[in-house]
C-alpha cells in the first residue's frame, strides 16, 4: 500500500484571511473517487498526471490537498460565484500551488467553452441544482470533454436528507422568480437565505439541518 503525505501547507492554506476554516469534502476528491472506482473494478487514470475539472468548485479549497500531493496533475475549478473564485485565487496565492486554476463562468458561458480532455470531472454545488433539460446539456458537455477511461462524478442528494435541500431550493426559486439574469438570481437566493436564517424559529424541527445549508449559500 502506498501512502501519500499531503504537505501541511495545503491544509493550512484552506482558511480564509480572517482565520475561518473552509470545509473540505473528501468524498468529492479525485483520490477518493479513484479508490471507490477501484473497489467496483473500474480502472481510472492514475492521479500522478491526472487532469481534473470541478464544476461548482466554490473556493476550490477542496482541490488544494490533491494539487499539493500530486504536483504534476492539473486541476481546473469553475463556479458561478465571483466572490468564491476571488477567495479561492487568494488561497492559491497563499499556498504557492501552481497546478490549480479557478474561473468564474455562468452556465451559458461554460457550455460554449472547450477546456480540453479531462480524466475526472466532478459536478457539485449549484451545478447539481438544475432542471432535467439543463442537467442533460451539462452532462453531454462533460462527456465531450472526458478522456476514454475518465470518470464523471455527480453530487446527488437522496432522501430523506434531501428533503431539507428541496425546501430551500423551492424557496429560492420562488424568491428569484422575477430575476432576469444569473447575477440577480444569486443575489436573490442569498437574500432569501439571510431572511430565512434570521427569521427561523428556535423550535423549528428542521432548524438543525437547514441552518448549515443556509450558511453555505451565504
Amino acid at each position: 500500500m502506498t501512502t501519500t503525505v499531503v504537505p501541511e501547507l495545503a491544509a493550512a492554506s484552506a482558511t480564509l484571511p480572517n482565520g475561518a476554516a473552509l470545509p473540505l469534502n473528501g468524498r468529492a476528491s479525485p483520490q477518493y473517487l479513484r479508490a471507490v472506482a477501484k473497489m467496483y473494478g473500474v480502472e481510472t487514470p492514475a492521479l500522478g498526471a491526472a487532469r481534473v475539472l470541478v464544476l461548482g468548485c466554490d473556493t476550490g479549497a477542496n482541490l488544494l490537498p490533491f494539487c499539493s500531493a500530486w504536483p504534476h496533475a492539473t486541476a481546473i475549478g469553475i463556479d458561478i460565484d465571483p466572490q468564491s473564485i476571488e477567495q479561492g485565487q487568494a488561497l492559491i496565492a497563499r499556498s504557492g500551488i501552481a497546478n490549480l486554476n479557478l474561473y468564474c463562468l455562468q452556465l451559458d458561458e461554460l457550455l460554449s467553452e472547450s477546456p480540453g480532455e479531462h480524466d475526472y470531472i466532478i459536478l457539485q454545488g449549484m451545478f447539481t441544482l438544475l432542471d432535467n433539460a439543463t442537467r442533460e446539456a451539462v452532462l453531454a458537455w462533460c462527456r465531450q470533454h472526458l478522456s476514454p477511461s475518465g470518470l464523471i462524478s455527480v453530487q446527488w442528494s437522496c432522501y430523506p436528507g434531501a428533503r431539507s435541500e428541496e425546501t430551500l431550493r423551492d424557496a429560492f426559486l420562488l424568491h428569484s422568480s422575477l430575476a432576469t439574469s444569473e447575477e440577480e438570481k444569486i443575489d436573490s437566493a442569498r437574500a432569501a437565505a439571510t431572511w430565512l436564517s434570521l427569521g427561523m424559529a428556535e423550535n423549528n424541527p428542521q432548524r438543525a439541518t437547514l441552518l448549515p445549508l443556509l450558511a453555505d449559500v451565504n
